[in-house]
Order: C-alpha cells, then structure tokens, then sequence
C-alpha cells in the first residue's frame, strides 16, 4: 500500500498508494451481486419480469429466486434490477428498505462496469432512503453502502470524500450491539487500514494538520478488529502485514515533523 523511500539521505517519506481495493471490500462488493437462487433470497431481488397484481409477499420472494436462478449476463441483471427498483419504488414506505438495497444492487453492477458516477448516484440514493429508517433496520445496508460508496472515491483518488465514507462505517461498525463475525472484523480492519492510508496521505501532501496523529487511531482501531482472529488466514496474514508496514512508516513520518 504504502513505499517508504529514502530522499536525498534524509527520512522523508513519498507517497506511493497503490489504489486497488483489499480483498476483503472487494468480497463485499460480489455479495452485492447474487448470480443464484441462494444469493438472490438472501439479497434484494432483480427477477426478469414482475407479476402482474402480486400482492403476497413472500410469493413474490419465491417468484424473484426462480428468475434470478443463472442470471449473470449483465444487461439481464440490470433489466431485472431496474425493473425491482420500479416495484418498489410504487410501494411507497412499504419497499423502502427492499428498495435501498435493489439500488446497492444496481450500483454494484454499476461499479462493476466501470460507470463509477452511475454506481455513486444509486448508492447515494440508497443512503437518502436508509436514514428515515429505524437504526436497526437500516445499521447493516447503511454501513454496506458508506463502505461501497468509499470504496469508489477512493479508486478515483477523491481522499477526503472516501475517508469521510469509511469513517461513517467504521462508526456503526464500532457501536454495533451484535458481535461481529470473523468476516466483518476483517473487512472493518482493512477499511481502519484505509482509512489510516488516507490520513497519512494528506498529511504528506500538506493539505491538513494532525493527521499523522488521526492515522495513529485508525491503525489501532484497525488492530481492535483483528484481536481473537486465525492469524493462519491469508487475508488476516495480509491486513496484519500491512498494520505492521503501515507503524513503521507512520513512525518515521511523525520523526520527520517533530
């Protein structure tokens, strides 16, 4: 992620961020795109057509798993996707929650195919719609859409927009009351080890003060989550190989200002 680099015989530090997204976000993001009938009951749906006048729910649900069974072609997807998102937008307050997540549905294809603005406009919708939710109801599809919608800031450089992303989600990462499973302490770890990269990347180019500091607190929020975890796991021998990276270089950048 990060390259130390001596210059001209000093500890100065250039910066060299390497803007692919971990393992564990990109996992996040296929999660968003079911291509079986499992994947679709357990996500928002995208059927090829609607029933005419179906007003039974889980009939519906049923109806959605028999036509998103092998759809993988994308144009398929996003026919289906739009047509679910049209669905539920005529439900009104009934589909809201169901329509938030068709949408971050329809921005992971969108993210998928490269149409990066496409993809932020559905997850921005998305958002809107989650915070007149109940917390409870809408913590988990929230927290999904502020890590996907940093993800992409991200990717196109736009630092200060993914950091204040990642730190919505790493909040209610934080105070969620349900304890978190390996999976989601290893994807909240990479998005605390992003969020220290960013930090420590304006604090290189000049552009705010104290964030070397702010970067400290990420990578130890980030150490939190990987506690109790099978240090034997490659990706959990990753994020901790970068922890450890991340220390070093932050240590010489904190030197190098005082």
């Amino acid at each position: 992620m990060w390259k130390d680099i001596m210059v001209d015989g000093t500890n100065g530090f250039h910066k060299q961020m390497d803007f692919s997204l971990p393992e564990a976000i990109r996992v996040d993001q296929q999660r968003l795109l079911p291509s079986s009938k499992a994947m679709a009951e357990a996500q928002a749906p995208h059927p090829l057509f609607l029933p005419e006048g179906q007003e039974d729910s889980s009939r519906f649900l049923k109806q959605v798993a028999k036509c998103s069974e092998g759809l993988d072609n994308s144009a398929e997807l996003r026919a289906g996707l739009e047509q679910s998102i049209s669905y539920y937008r005529n439900l009104n307050e009934a589909g809201q929650l169901k329509l938030a997540e068709a949408l971050q549905q329809l921005g992971a294809l969108h993210h998928k195919e490269g149409t990066r603005q496409k993809a932020l406009s559905c997850y921005e919708e998305s958002l809107s719609l989650l915070r007149q939710l109940p917390a409870d109801d809408a913590a988990a599809p929230m927290a999904r859409a502020l890590k996907q919608t940093g993800s992409i800031h991200y990717e196109m450089q736009r630092l200060p927009e993914a950091f204040h992303y990642f730190e919505k989600a790493l909040d209610i990462a934080t105070k969620s009351a349900c304890p978190p499973s390996d999976s989601e302490k290893l994807e909240a770890a990479a998005i605390a080890t992003l969020s220290a990269a960013i930090q420590m990347e304006i604090a290189i180019e000049g552009q705010a003060k104290a964030t070397g500091q702010q970067a400290s607190h990420f990578i130890a929020l980030a150490e939190k989550f990987m506690e109790g975890l099978n240090e034997e796991g490659r990706l959990v021998k990753k994020r901790m190989e970068e922890l450890k990276y991340m220390n070093r270089v932050l240590k010489g950048m904190l030197q190098v200002d005082g």
